[in-house]
Order: structure tokens, then sequence, then C-alpha cells
């Protein structure tokens, strides 16, 4: 049995090695010093690759296809299976391999839903090993994923208002009250820039940026609920930056919001994504059909949605209209003074502008 590698020698190109069954070293010249020219050109041509080298091949390319906190978990997973299943041939990873890991995990106490998520990253990965013909059939196509589906954790209205309430940064609260006023994840919300805002047909664009990936790289509009337009039309006169929210990044407005939830909720384990569950939990107790909060939320498949019950409804614009308006009491010349204009509770009346 022959196995193949690479190496990169002194003069900075790359090379296979390799090493036949009599134990023979055939080197050959990938006639390239860039990477990836090499591993998505030469590799996949070898035939049997390792496993440990296709990781690293999979890995150095990720970049180009998912979002920094994608590679990092990809990165993640596909280690803990390499060392449970060891630097075996690719070619020769099995079912029985993918039950050893199965049963290791769950010795770790890993919940069954850790280890779903687990097993989908290391099955994305063979798949793009299929697809790119480095195998000839997945290991993954005789296995079952089972997936548990559970509401997630929600704010009622009343212990969102609580906790809006006991935010002490005023930009803190515009960003927690435009999250909860349209369901969209954290780094969507600190990626918008004021181009991609149109109050006009009362809609945010939601778009890659240098800095920014959305999933999958699409582009989506989302309409704004009546609470998520106040928030942008008392931001607009401190307009200092072209992104709307820019006073700080996602880990400090996470860390802030976990530290305020946990004095204002302490009966929930509550997290800054709680906010997105929470908009489609509040529009889904107020009979908003699934496909409606699907693709308010972005999702590509309606399964992930299920898990907010059966609804029916009406068109998007009217939709986002259920959401609770929250609009907390604040000094008089703060960035965006909604509580010192726009004083009601949930359930009060529309205020005037």
């Amino acid at each position: 049995m022959k196995r193949t590698t690479l190496y990169r020698r002194p003069n900075g190109y790359w090379y296979t090695l390799t090493v036949l069954p009599n134990g023979r070293k055939q080197w050959k010249s990938c006639k390239t010093r860039r990477k990836p020219d090499v591993l998505l050109d030469v590799v996949p041509r070898v035939g049997e690759v390792t496993l440990r080298d296709f990781f690293r091949t999979f890995l150095a390319t990720a970049p180009t296809r998912y979002s920094s906190k994608t590679v990092v978990m990809y990165r993640r997973y596909l280690r803990l299976f390499s060392e449970c299943v060891g630097d075996v041939l690719l070619a020769e990873v099995t079912t029985a391999d993918l039950d050893r890991y199965v049963q290791q995990r769950l010795a770790q106490d890993v919940s069954q839903v850790t280890l779903s998520v687990e097993l989908r990253t290391i099955k994305a990965a063979f798949s793009w090993a299929y697809r790119r013909r480095m195998l000839d059939w997945s290991p993954f196509n005789a296995m079952r994923i089972e997936t548990r589906r559970v509401p997630p954790e929600h704010l009622t209205e009343a212990e969102f208002e609580a906790l809006v309430l006991a935010i002490r940064q005023p930009w803190l609260q515009d960003v927690v009250l435009f999250t909860a006023g349209t369901g969209l994840r954290l780094s969507e919300v600190l990626a918008i820039r004021w181009q991609d805002v149109d109050l006009m047909r009362n809609e945010v664009t939601i778009r890659s940026y240098a800095t920014f990936r959305t999933k999958k790289d699409t582009v989506r509009t989302v309409a704004l609920s009546e609470m998520a337009q106040l928030v942008l039309r008392h931001r607009m006169p401190v307009m200092s930056s072209e992104r709307v929210f820019y006073e700080h990044g996602q880990s400090w407005v996470s860390h802030a919001f976990t530290r305020y939830a946990r004095k204002a909720v302490p009966h929930k384990r509550i997290h800054f994504h709680t906010l997105r569950h929470s908009y489609a939990t509040w529009l889904a107790q107020r009979g908003v059909r699934i496909e409606a909060i699907q693709r308010l939320l972005g999702h590509s498949s309606p399964t992930v949605t299920q898990i907010y019950a059966h609804l029916t409804g009406s068109d998007l614009h009217g939709e986002v209209k259920k959401i609770p308006l929250v609009t907390p009491k604040r000094n008089e010349g703060e960035v965006g003074e909604v509580g010192s204009r726009f004083p009601q509770p949930i359930g009060g009346k529309r205020p005037r502008e």
C-alpha cells in the first residue's frame, strides 16, 4: 500500500512524496509555490491521501467558503475525529470508525445535540472530498445522524422589557432593541452599513463585506419592525461612521449582554442569540405562518424553523408589526433617546412622531 504526502522544499516549490509498497520513495514536483494550487489540483489527483493530509487540505481552503467562526469549528471537530481514528488513509475510513467516534464522545458526556453538530460538520468535510473526487464513497452515506429539535430558550415580553431597562449603556440598548426587532444574528447587526438601510421601504439588506461574510455568502432583505425603525431613526443624527452600530465589537457586546441578562433574568440561561429565538417565538405566538418566519430569519430550510410551531399569517411587512414595542426611558441628549420621546411600554399605543 502506497502513501503520498506533501512537502515544500527550500526553493519554495511543493513536491509530493510517494512511498511505494516495496519502500521505494518517489518525489514529484507540483511545479508551483502556491499552496492553494497544490491543495486544490495536485492532492485530488494523488488518489491515496491520508486523513490528516485531507483535513489540512480542507482547512487551508475553508476560509474562502466559510466565516472565521465556522472555520474554527471545523478545525476543532476534525482534529477530534482525527485523534480518534488515527492517520489512516482517507478512503479507509469506515462506518465502524464513525461508530467508535460516537461512543468515545458519548463517554465524554457530550450532549446529543453537540454530537449531532460535530457529525454534521465532519460529514460536510467528507462530502467536499467526494465532490473533489478524493473519495469514491463517503462512510456517512450509510449513517443517519439523529437530530433532536427542542424549543430554544426565549424571553417573555415582560422579561425582555426588564432586561432592556437593566442595561445602562444606551448604545447597547439600541443593539438589543434592534436585534429583538429584526431577529438578526449579532454579526449581521454589527456589519450593517447605513447604505444597507432603506427607511422608505422599511427594509435593511444583509450582505457580505471584507470583514464580514453572511451564511453561504448570500444577500437577503429583512423587513424592519416598528421597534427597529425607531432605533434607526434616532441613530441617524449621530451618523459618525458608515456602520450603524460602530461603538464596540461582537465580543464586547456578547459579554456585556450576558452580564446584564444574568442580573435581569437570573432564572434563565440567556445569551445574545436568545434575542433571535425570542423574535421568532413572539411571531409564532401571534400566529405568523412558518414560511414567513423562515424568510425573516434567513433559514435556508423550513426544517430549522419548525421548532417555532405551525403558523398562519400574511405578508412579511405585516408580520414584523406584531413584534412588541419596548421603549426604555433615557435622559435627554443620549444617543438614540427612544424612551425620552416614546415612553410607551409593551402593548402600548403606537407613538406619534
